[in-house]
């Protein structure tokens, strides 16, 4: 209803754009600005100018929506540079001063050229009545001919151009209407058209997304081939070999989506503090939206990593395979959430990517691939026990590895012990990854609800 009332309809799939992307024309613009604050259908509506750059037809369809939404009890404010006679029609009351004084102060529309008129003072035709009368009373400068003139009529005579009274402006308004307070949307229902949008958002551009998956699969791919069948050698020499895909898959999958993600929030804080100020929505129903959108998006794009796995020869079971797919999905969600707390720190986007390479190194360093655990110095343990890398590695290898024995006679259970890998660690390693997706997204959410409500109130 509202794409219809605004003239927006046609374009209702339709990109806004911006200087680098055609888009909408500049009228469309303006109409989807206001469209945007109408959309939390405010109690109190303030618009500068609404109608510039709108054609006639389109201007005074926007000035009789303002005059619906004030005739349902909604405070309409507004600026208006020179409307044309039949856009003023729509205004109820006109307040005319000089210098101050009053000059005129009664209804709009035909009342005004009926009150000049007894002044001597008539418009030529085919002009702008209005436009007529603001020059003939600027044309007088300091002189009070229009304020003397009005000053001197009787309350008998003002009465016949007096505006309605409020009780006849807003006769046609419930009562209920006017006392009810507004009524906010569920979280339920906030959650649900946020995260619409932000799958929109996120698909919107194919092709990157697309070259995203793409990404995925050719690192995927190019992992099968270099490490071809590593897996199903029967010697404990390709422990390398095959430990070594395993690492960069992990690697890539938490790396990618914390890239991803600590933009997400520097890109979009603007907009998001500009729309939680106008009570568009509630945080907590934004923050939820957007976490589900990521993760869910992630999740499907770590599907592209599976290829490697049989490529390279990995567990052969059904089991090995689930604790596969358990462990780069942990890590992929990690990630990012990794990614949204470090963005949340960040002013721009900028800033945000300059924090990636401090964050993320030391933990790809102390993963336990590059460094076995055995070997970490004992000043550094703790960036191995921080390393989210580290436990889904761990996992990995001791699903791979523990059920092996190698026919020159090595154990997985002794090249896992070798590396410092404790056996039974898949549960807790597990239980782990939970905990810093939960403390990670903790920590973004306060940061961000706080960085939102600083720039909120800023606004």
């Amino acid at each position: 209803r509202l794409l219809r009332e605004l003239r927006l309809d046609h374009c209702r799939d339709s990109a806004v754009g911006d200087a680098s992307a055609r888009g909408l024309s500049g009228g469309e613009r303006k109409r989807v600005s206001i469209g945007v604050e109408l959309v939390t259908d405010p109690p109190v509506l303030f618009l500068d100018e609404p109608t510039s750059g709108l054609d006639s037809k389109t201007a005074e369809d926007t000035v009789a929506l303002f005059k619906g939404l004030a005739r349902r009890g909604k405070l309409v404010i507004c600026t208006i540079h020179q409307p044309s006679w039949s856009l003023f029609g729509h205004f109820d009351t006109l307040l005319m001063l000089q210098n101050g004084a009053v000059v005129y102060h009664g209804r709009a529309g035909d009342s005004v050229p009926t009150y000049f008129a007894t002044l001597g003072i008539v418009p030529p035709e085919a002009s702008n009545p209005l436009d007529f009368f603001m020059r003939e009373v600027q044309a007088q400068g300091d002189e009070d001919f229009f304020s003397a003139k009005w000053a001197a009529l009787s309350p008998a005579q003002r009465a016949t151009f007096s505006p309605a009274g409020p009780e006849r402006m807003i006769h046609d308004i419930p009562p209920s209407m006017l006392s009810a307070m507004r009524e906010r949307n569920s979280r339920w229902h906030q959650f649900k058209v946020l995260l619409r949008r932000a799958l929109h958002d996120a698909l919107l551009d194919k092709g990157k997304f697309l070259s995203g998956l793409l990404f995925r699969l050719g690192l995927s791919l190019v992992l099968g081939v270099v490490f071809f069948g590593q897996g199903r050698r029967d010697a404990s020499s390709s422990f390398f070999t095959t430990s070594s895909p395993m690492f960069f898959l992990i690697m890539s999958a938490g790396f990618d989506t914390t890239i991803d993600a600590v933009m997400t929030y520097p890109l979009l804080r603007t907009l998001i503090a500009r729309e939680y100020a106008s009570a568009a929505f509630d945080f907590e129903s934004y923050f939820a939206a957007q976490v589900v959108s990521s993760l869910g998006l992630d999740l499907f794009s770590s599907i592209f990593y599976f290829p490697a796995y049989f490529m390279v020869g990995l567990g052969p079971t059904a089991e090995q395979f689930l604790v596969f797919v358990a462990a780069v999905a942990c890590v992929t969600a990690v990630g990012g959430a990794l990614g949204l707390a470090v963005g949340a720190f960040a002013r721009d986007v900028k800033e945000a990517l300059n924090y990636v390479q401090p964050t993320l190194l030391p933990l790809l360093v102390f993963s336990g691939f590059l460094l076995p655990k055995n070997q970490v110095p004992v000043y550094f343990e703790w960036l191995f026990w921080l390393s989210p890398f580290q436990y889904a590695l761990s996992i990995l290898m001791v699903n791979e590895f523990e059920p092996r024995t190698y026919s020159d006679g090595e154990t997985g259970r002794d090249l896992l012990t070798a590396r410092g890998i404790s056996l039974d660690v898949i549960p807790r390693d597990f239980g782990i990854l939970l905990a810093m997706l939960a403390l990670l997204e903790a920590t973004a959410f306060l940061s961000t609800r706080r960085s939102v409500s600083k720039l909120a109130r800023a606004s």
